[in-house]
């Protein structure tokens, strides 16, 4: 164990940078934690004349689904049923009539909860499978009464805590300082509670058609575990037309197969995110440390103490440098696999949203649920790559200082990522996006001049 003048020993630093790094990389936990990267999973069959959210095929014929394909029958779905919203009110009656069993469940247990504290006026109709709203409900005058209790409560809340303020301070709740004290604190929790509480409450009135239109709308991607089960687990598409308990099984096992694939991945990514914030916080110590030991080396050039400071500066930096090559070698050619599929899935993400833009359709939940599942696809990319280049900035301050090779984290040897790698990244993606957006007008503006022309009366007299 190395020590330096004042006593500090390397365990000491190491607990430095540890306890700094906490809140650093917890919001990163969370970020990952929340986020999950978009996969796209199309059935490989879909028979009878069924409209999914994919695609519409002829009775009797099977054929494989490519995405060309797929997003060409958005514009035939919104061009019959005038909208691009995942289920139309026929495709119940059709799964009830073919006795489809339809196990939409995934988000009802969440809601049956919160409609039992008042917070959700519509209801789950089990014969159409769909979210109804009526304000004639118990659910819609349950939550009407519970606004109006939370309105009553915060405004004598309210007026309770002018009087109190008022009258003293936090004095006139208990004589005792630190007392008094921790009641304002509670009490102004509560306070923050209830106000939160009033807002959502507000906006869930306020709002409450096109909540439930979009809860109808994540109702229909069930159907991606029939998708995910015919496609993993080999299994015929008959298998989850019939009668439960076995579609649910399905349903159960494609799940619990798809969060373990996501949970190593996610797990993966984690790690890698603490490591660098744990490496930056390592190397920032070191610089710390290092500025002090220059300043020991200008007060006194000679002494047992110097020798030990230095000593120990360079033990450290050699761990720091293996630390960052071993960090570096470990995770470059999942980075490299990371990237390429991100890029991939942000470039098709975004193609679906300049098709639908293009398409001039009135597509509000869908629109949303792309935008979002592109959002979340760029956030996690950019928590990946600011983790990995503040390792790399970090260094840099002290350039003069590291005249080894260079400290970066790399993907695969092929790119260094860094601030200007991101920047890089999202100039492509973004000139992409533009060059889609005017492809898709020029395209749509062609096909009505040369629906003009055949309807032109020297086409018809030539005819």
């Amino acid at each position: 164990m190395f020590r330096g003048s004042e006593g500090q020993s390397a365990d000491s630093l190491n607990f430095k940078f540890l306890a700094s790094s906490d809140s650093r990389w917890l919001s990163s936990i969370t970020m990952i934690l929340t986020t999950s990267p978009r996969k796209s999973h199309l059935p490989w069959a879909i028979k009878e004349k069924q409209l999914n959210f994919l695609t519409q095929v002829e009775v009797g014929k099977e054929k494989e689904i490519d995405t060309e394909e797929v997003i060409n029958n958005f514009a035939t779905r919104s061009s019959h049923s005038g909208t691009l919203s995942p289920q139309r009110p026929g495709h119940a009656n059709y799964c009830r009539e073919e006795g489809v069993q339809r196990f939409r469940t995934t988000m009802r247990p969440l809601w049956w909860f919160i409609q039992v504290l008042g917070m959700v006026p519509f209801r789950f109709c089990q014969q159409t499978g769909q979210y109804e709203l009526s304000w004639f409900s118990w659910a819609a005058w349950r939550t009407i009464f519970t606004a109006v209790y939370v309105t009553a409560l915060l405004a004598a809340s309210v007026t309770g805590l002018v009087i109190v303020l008022s009258s003293g301070g936090s004095v006139s709740l208990d004589p005792d300082e630190d007392t008094a004290a921790i009641k304002l604190a509670g009490i102004i929790l509560m306070m923050q509670c209830l106000v939160n509480a009033w807002i959502q409450l507000l906006c869930v009135i306020g709002t409450v058609r096109r909540l439930c239109s979009l809860m109808n709308s994540w109702c229909v991607y069930i159907s991606i575990l029939d998708a995910l089960g015919q496609t993993m687990l080999l299994l015929p598409k008959g298998w989850t037309t019939l009668p439960a308990p076995l579609p649910l099984l399905i349903r159960l096992m494609t799940t619990l197969m798809c969060l373990h694939t996501f949970t190593l991945f996610k797990c993966c990514l984690f790690s890698f995110t603490i490591n660098c914030h744990l490496l930056s916080n390592a190397i920032r110590s070191w610089n710390n440390l290092l500025a002090e030991a220059m300043d020991d080396l200008w007060k006194r050039t000679s002494g047992s103490a110097a020798g030990s400071r230095l000593a120990h500066l360079v033990h450290t930096h050699s761990r720091l440098v293996s630390l960052v090559r071993e960090t570096e070698a470990s995770y470059s050619l999942i980075l490299q696999c990371y990237y390429g599929t991100a890029i991939l899935t942000l470039c098709t993400e975004l193609y679906i949203m300049a098709y639908r833009l293009g398409s001039k359709a009135q597509a509000t939940e869908g629109m949303v649920t792309v935008g979002l599942l592109t959002l979340q696809t760029a956030v996690l990319f950019l928590e990946v790559s600011l983790a990995a280049a503040e390792v790399q900035e970090v260094r840099d301050e002290l350039v003069t200082a590291l005249t080894g090779p260079s400290i970066c984290v790399t993907g695969g040897k092929f790119f260094i990522i860094n601030r200007p790698f991101i920047i890089t990244v999202i100039s492509a993606v973004t000139t992409y996006f533009i060059v889609m957006m005017q492809f898709m007008q020029s395209s749509e503006m062609g096909s009505v001049g040369l629906i003009d022309t055949t309807r032109s009366p020297s086409n018809c007299s030539l005819a």
